[in-house]
């Protein structure tokens, strides 16, 4: 749904509008692709880990893996948010970016389904799968709100819509899951992972609406 989302924006935003949208998405896919290395390449030692009843090793091992993805991740957004125009410009491009707000949140966006997934990741070493789950309702949520909001916020309709799909259900469903089975508290695990990349991107959008 997130994907076919270019696809509608193509039929009926200006052109201009459809080409960022389209451009903006690409690169995030880059991002985010590349932000997932730290994480998925060490799932063969996850599994060993959790076969081998070390849960204790396990948290450490992953709460490593997952605050470098996230700081992977936000260093890239971070990095398009400074370097984009200027590599438009070099290159003599024809599409403009869209604004460096709407990145930013779009950014904040893909950070909420990178945090969901990776503790749903996390969780599925247990070989219970509530992926069809998650994503079942988070893209009904998201489906929802992003035709709702189109026809007053335009194109700022689908971060939106992404935001409420997974923070509405998807990635605290899956961290619940994480703290219960692994009886950890949340404060514990996520003050290592996840509370400083958030916190960067936040920041960065309030100065570039300051900016702006």
């Amino acid at each position: 749904l997130i994907q076919a989302s270019g696809i509608i924006v193509a039929q009926v935003a200006p052109p201009t509008t459809a080409a960022s949208y389209l451009l903006s998405m690409r690169v995030m896919q880059v991002l985010l692709q590349v932000s997932m290395a730290p994480s998925y390449s060490k799932l063969p030692l996850f599994a060993s880990l959790y076969a081998s009843g070390s849960f204790h090793t396990l948290i450490l091992v992953v709460r490593t893996a997952i605050a470098r993805s996230h700081m992977i991740y936000v260093g890239g957004v971070l990095l398009v948010t400074i370097g984009i125009n200027p590599l438009l410009s070099a290159i003599d491009s024809q599409t403009e970016f869209i604004t460096l707000g709407l990145w930013l949140l779009l950014g904040i966006a893909f950070f909420v389904e990178r945090f969901g997934a990776m503790h749903l990741q996390f969780y599925s070493l247990s070989n219970h799968i509530l992926w069809h789950i998650a994503n079942g309702v988070s893209g009904s949520v998201y489906l929802i709100v992003s035709l709702l909001l189109w026809p007053r916020f335009g194109i700022v309709a689908f971060p939106i819509a992404i935001i409420c799909g997974y923070a509405g259900f998807y990635s605290w469903v899956a961290a619940s899951h994480v703290y219960r089975h692994y009886k950890i508290a949340m404060w514990e695990f996520e003050s290592h992972s996840s509370l400083v990349p958030p916190m960067l991107l936040v920041a960065a959008l309030a100065l570039s609406s300051l900016i702006q």
